[in-house]
C-alpha cells in the first residue's frame, strides 16, 4: 500500500488512493483483509478483521502481532490467533510462497473457524507485502465434524460388524441380512469405501466405488485385485505397496491426498482415509478404505495456481503484452506492460481503457487500429513505430496486435504485443553508417589502386621507352654522321667518274687500237658494261644514302629528344614520321598483303603539343590498326582455303579452324567471316568548330564488341595472347591525350565494321604544373592490344 493509503489506514482504515471498486471490495468484503509489509508490521485492515478480532485498528496497524501482543495491559482475546498469526507471517518470509492454514477463534459462546491464505506480494526487489485473507468455514467446519463422527460411528459400527461377522458363525440367512444392511448403509454415504484382505485382494465395496472402478454389481470385485481394473501396472503397484504398509504398520493414514482414473477417462481427486481392520486377537487381518471426492476443490485450486503461475510466466516475458475485450476494454496485462502504462500493479489495468491511461492522446488511433484488426480479423505483425520516450529520447518499437477467437471462431478480442527495439535499431543505423563509409573508403581505396597502377605503369613504361627513345636518337645520330659523309662525297664521286669516263671515251677516240695487253685487259673487266652501270651503281649510292637521311630524320622527328616541352609541330609531319617507321609492316610481305594507306589530310595549323608524346599515341594507334586488319586478313585467306574443298581444310591446324568456326560478334556466333577488300588503313585530319583538331584513323578490320571497347583504355588491358601484349598502350595513349594535352580520345567499332580512333587536341596547349604528369619524358609505349575477340 502507498503512504497515502497507509496514512488513511490509521484514520479510517480506508486506503482512499485505491480505486473505487477495490475501495468498495476492501470495506464491505464480509472476509477478514489484513496486509503486512516485510518487516510484518500491520499496512491496513478490513472493517470485518476489526469486527472479528475485537480489537482498535490504530492499537494494531503499524505494530508486528508480537508488539501488539506485549503492548496489551487488558486480556487481549484471540491471543492464540496472533501467535499463530505471526508464525504464518514467518513461514512466508521464508519460503516467498503462500501458506494456508485454519485458525480456531473462540469466544464467551461459540466457537468460530476460518480458514486463512498468507498471499506474498513480489517486485523485482522481492516481497514488498503480504495479504492475508480469511474466510469463515465454521459452517463447513462443523459439517466436517459431523461427517467425521458419522464416519467414526460408521467405522466403529462397520468394525463392529466385521469382528462379529470373522468371529461368530452366524445363521447363513442372519448374516447375509446384516450384509444387506450394511451394503445399504455404505452405499447411501457419499464416500467411495472399499476393504481389502491382508494380501491386498478385494473383499467387498460400495456402489460408489463399484461404479467407479466400472463393475456392475458390487459384490463382483470380491477376489480382485488393483491390477484388474484400467489403472496401470505402475499405478496398481502403487496402491498395493501404499495397502501394505498400513496393514504391516498398523497406524491408519489419514486425509491423504490421492487420484484415481474413473473407468470414463476422467481424473478424479480424493481426502482418502486407509485404516487398519483388526481380528479378535488384535491381529490386522485387512484395510478399509474411505475416499472423500474433492476434485471440483482441487480443480479450483489448481486452476488458480496455473492462473498464477501463467501471470507469473507473461511477467518474466521481455515483451509488453496486453488483452482487450471486443469493446476495447483491458482484461489484463503482464509486468512490463503495466510499467510502461504507469501501473504498479498490472490487475490495475482491468476494467479500464486507452482514456484512462497515461496516452489520452493517442488513445483514438490505438482504438482505431484495435478495432480494424477485430473488424477484419487480419493481424498487424511487426509494424514499426518511431517515438520518443519520457526523456525526449528517441525510441523504436515493435508492435504486433492479434484477434483473439473463441472455440467457434468469432472474434472476442484482441491480444497485443510490444517490444522494444530501440537498441537494435540504433545499431542497424550505426552499421548502416559504418557500412556507407565502408563503401567510401573501398572506393578511396580502389581509386588509389587505380592511381597507384596507371603511376607504376607510367614509370615502368617510362623508364623502358626513355632508355628506347635515346637508343633510337643515338642510333639515328650515329647513322646520321657516316651517312652524311657518304652523302656528301657521292657527288664529288660522280663528278669524278664523270671526268674519268670523259677521259676513256677521248683516249678511244684517239686511240682505238691499243696494246694487245690493254686489249686484253677491256675485254677481261667488260669496260662497254662498266662505262654503262659506273653511273647507275652511284645514282643507287646516292639514292640509298638519302633514303638513310630520310629514315633517320623520321627517327629523330619522332623521338624529339629536344623538344621536352610544349612546342608548335606540324601534325602531319609526326603522322608521316610514324608511317615511314611503321613502312615495313605496311608493304606487307608473303605472310601478309599490303596495307594501303589513304590520307585525307585537312588544312592544319601548327598545333602546340607535346611531339613526342603525340607520335607515340599515333605510333600505338596505328601499330593496333595494322594488327587488325591482319588478323582479318589472316582469317579470310583461312576462310578461303576451306570453302573449295575439304582436303585444303585438312591442311590447317587445329587453332586456325578454331578461330573461324567460333569468332564471336556479340551475343551471337557466326561461322562466316565478313567479305572485304584489300586491307585499308584511312587517315583524315580536320579542325572542329572548337579549336581543335582531329585526327581520325580508322582500319577495315574485324572491329570489336562493346564489352571490350568499354574496357578499352583500362590499364593491363588486353585481348592479345600471352607475351604479344601489355595492356598499356592505350591506357598510355588515353593519359596522354586526355590528361597531358587536355583533350579526347575516343573509339567507334562494331563487330564486322572496322574501328575508328577520334583523337582530339586543343590548337593552343595551355600550360600548368599538373600538365607535367609524365615529368618531360617521351615514353613510347608498345603497339596496344586492339586485336578481334577471340
Amino acid at each position: 500500500m502507498t503512504a497515502d493509503m497507509k496514512q488513511a489506514a490509521h484514520q479510517g482504515i480506508h486506503p482512499v488512493s485505491s480505486p473505487s471498486h477495490l475501495q468498495a471490495f476492501f470495506d464491505c468484503s464480509s472476509e477478514v483483509i489484513i496486509e503486512h509489509d516485510p518487516a510484518l508490521r500491520c499496512l491496513a485492515i478490513n472493517p470485518a478483521g476489526v469486527a472479528l478480532l475485537q480489537l482498535s485498528p490504530q492499537d494494531f496497524i503499524g505494530k508486528t502481532s508480537q508488539e501488539f501482543i506485549d503492548h496489551q495491559l487488558d486480556p487481549l482475546p484471540h491471543r492464540s490467533f496472533f501467535q499463530a498469526l505471526s508464525a504464518c507471517l514467518e513461514q512466508v518470509l521464508q519460503t516467498g510462497e503462500r501458506v494456508q492454514s485454519l485458525h480456531e477463534l473462540t469466544g464467551k459462546q461459540e466457537t468460530r473457524f476460518y480458514e486463512f491464505s498468507y498471499t506474498p506480494i513480489h517486485d523485482d526487489t522481492g516481497i514488498v507485502a503480504i495479504v492475508s485473507l480469511g474466510r469463515e468455514v465454521t459452517a463447513a467446519q462443523i459439517r466436517q465434524k459431523q461427517i467425521d463422527q458419522v464416519l467414526r460411528r460408521a467405522q466403529t459400527r462397520l468394525l463392529s460388524l466385521i469382528r462379529t461377522i470373522n468371529a461368530c458363525n452366524i445363521a447363513h440367512e442372519s448374516l447375509r441380512q446384516r450384509e444387506a444392511v450394511l451394503q445399504t448403509i455404505l452405499d447411501n454415504m457419499p464416500q467411495y469405501i472399499f476393504w481389502k484382505d491382508s494380501q491386498s485382494v478385494y473383499q467387498g465395496c460400495n456402489r460408489q466405488w463399484a461404479e467407479l472402478v466400472g463393475i456392475a454389481e458390487t459384490h463382483e470385485i470380491v477376489g480382485k485385485t488393483d491390477y484388474s481394473f484400467a489403472w496401470s501396472r505402475e499405478d496398481a503397484d502403487s496402491y498395493r505397496a501404499f495397502d501394505q504398509d498400513v496393514i504391516l504398520s498398523g497406524i491408519p493414514h489419514l486425509h491423504v491426498l490421492t487420484s484415481r482414473l474413473h473407468r470414463n477417462g476422467e481424473q478424479l481427486w480424493f481426502n482418502g482415509n486407509k485404516i487398519p481392520i483388526q481380528g479378535i486377537d488384535g491381529e490386522v487381518i485387512g484395510i478399509l478404505c474411505m475416499f472423500e471426492n474433492i476434485s471440483d476443490r482441487h480443480r479450483a485450486d489448481e486452476l488458480n495456481k496455473s492462473a498464477e503461475l501463467l501471470q507469473l510466466v507473461l511477467d518474466n516475458i521481455p515483451q509488453a503484452l496486453f488483452w482487450k475485450d471486443r469493446e476495447l476494454v483491458y482484461l489484463g496485462c503482464n509486468r512490463n506492460w503495466g510499467r510502461a502504462a504507469g501501473l504498479e500493479n498490472p490487475l490495475e489495468v482491468v476494467g479500464k481503457t486507452d482514456y484512462d491511461l497515461i496516452w489520452k492522446e493517442e488513445a483514438d488511433l490505438y482504438r482505431e487500429q484495435d478495432r480494424q484488426v477485430m473488424e477484419t480479423d487480419t493481424p498487424v505483425l511487426h509494424l514499426i513505430e518511431h517515438r520518443h520516450n519520457a526523456n525526449e529520447q528517441e525510441a523504436w518499437i515493435d508492435v504486433n496486435k492479434i484477434p483473439i477467437h473463441d472455440a467457434e471462431g468469432n472474434v472476442i478480442g484482441i491480444l497485443g504485443t510490444i517490444e522494444d527495439i530501440t537498441e537494435r535499431k540504433l545499431a542497424e543505423i550505426a552499421l548502416q553508417k559504418s557500412e556507407a563509409q565502408l563503401r567510401q573508403q573501398t572506393e578511396q581505396l580502389a581509386q588509389t589502386l587505380r592511381d597507384l597502377q596507371q603511376a607504376q605503369a607510367q614509370l615502368v613504361q617510362t623508364e623502358k621507352m626513355s632508355s628506347l627513345g635515346q637508343l633510337v636518337a643515338g642510333v639515328a645520330h650515329e647513322i646520321n654522321n657516316p651517312v652524311n659523309f657518304i652523302y656528301g662525297n657521292v657527288n664529288h664521286a660522280h663528278d669524278y667518274t664523270q671526268d674519268l669516263l670523259s677521259l676513256i671515251e677521248l683516249y678511244q677516240q684517239h686511240y682505238p687500237n691499243p696494246v694487245p695487253a690493254v686489249q686484253q685487259e677491256i675485254e677481261a673487266i667488260d669496260l662497254d658494261f662498266l662505262l654503262e652501270d659506273l653511273p647507275k651503281s652511284l645514282s643507287s649510292m646516292k639514292l640509298g644514302a638519302e633514303r638513310i637521311q630520310t629514315i633517320v630524320l623520321a627517327l629523330r622527328n619522332f623521338s624529339r629528344m629536344d623538344e621536352a616541352a610544349v612546342k608548335v609541330v606540324d601534325i602531319h609531319e609526326g603522322i608521316d614520321s610514324t608511317l615511314m617507321i611503321l613502312h615495313s609492316r605496311l608493304k606487307g610481305s608473303h605472310a601478309a598483303p599490303e596495307i594501303s594507306v589513304i590520307k585525307e589530310y585537312g588544312n592544319l595549323p601548327n598545333v602546340e603539343c607535346y611531339a613526342g608524346q603525340l607520335n607515340q599515341v599515333f605510333m600505338n594507334i596505328l601499330a593496333n590498326a595494322i594488327d587488325a586488319v591482319e588478323e582479318s586478313s589472316h582469317l579470310s585467306s583461312l576462310s578461303f582455303q576451306l570453302a573449295p574443298s575439304t582436303q585444303n581444310s585438312k591442311a590447317l591446324n587445329a587453332a586456325d579452324a578454331n578461330k573461324i568456326q567460333d569468332i564471336s560478334y556479340g551475343d551471337a556466333t557466326q561461322t562466316k567471316l565478313k567479305t572485304q577488300n584489300s586491307p585499308v588503313i584511312r587517315i583524315r585530319t580536320e579542325v572542329t568548330d572548337h579549336q581543335q583538331v582531329r585526327i581520325c584513323i580508322a582500319d577495315n578490320g574485324l572491329g570489336m564488341t562493346e564489352e571490350v571497347s568499354t574496357r578499352l583504355f583500362d590499364p593491363f588491358f588486353t585481348t592479345k595472347a600471352v607475351g604479344k601484349g601489355t595492356g598499356l598502350g592505350l591506357s598510355i595513349s588515353y593519359q596522354i591525350v586526355v590528361e597531358r594535352h587536355k583533350g579526347s580520345l575516343r573509339c567507334f567499332s562494331e563487330p564486322g565494321q572496322g574501328c575508328e580512333f577520334w583523337i582530339e587536341v586543343p590548337i593552343t596547349q595551355p600550360i600548368s604544373e599538373d600538365s607535367q604528369s609524365l615529368n618531360g619524358e617521351n615514353p613510347i609505349a608498345p603497339p596496344c592490344d586492339l586485336a578481334p575477340e577471340n
